[in-house]
């Protein structure tokens, strides 16, 4: 079922990038949320740097992993800065506060964590 769900998480996250390509458009889409996803990737994949990324299963998880990390963050440039789609973009519409919630999860991992790399994953879970 990974595998399947895999596949489709990354089919949307296309889908998304491609509407915005061929529509030039952003509007009603979050940068927010965006730089949201793709901080909770970041802190969850952490743990990559210390596997044999290029090995067996692991290669799979590595490419998929850095599949994420691309797409997302493109995502998110286009959102914010690439012209023509930023030029759509409303940052008074896109007022989700997540900051806030950064704070919150921070809090929650010093309260319920103590070691590092599970310090990482509660984080991105939190998040």
């Amino acid at each position: 079922f990974q595998l399947i769900a895999d596949f489709l998480h990354l089919i949307a996250m296309v889908q998304l990038l491609l509407v915005i390509k061929t529509t030039r458009n952003t509007t009603g889409l979050s940068a927010k949320t965006q730089l949201l996803f793709l901080s909770v990737f970041i802190v969850r994949y952490f743990g990559f740097l210390w596997d044999d990324p290029f090995t067996g299963i692991h290669l799979y998880f590595s490419i998929m992993k850095l599949l994420y990390l691309a797409i997302t963050g493109t995502t998110w440039y286009f959102i914010k800065f690439k012209r023509p789609y930023c030029s759509s973009y409303s940052p008074q519409a896109d007022s989700f506060p997540f900051l806030a919630l950064y704070l919150v999860a921070l809090v929650l991992v010093l309260l319920s964590n103590s070691e590092r790399l599970g310090m990482a994953r509660s984080y991105s879970i939190w998040l």
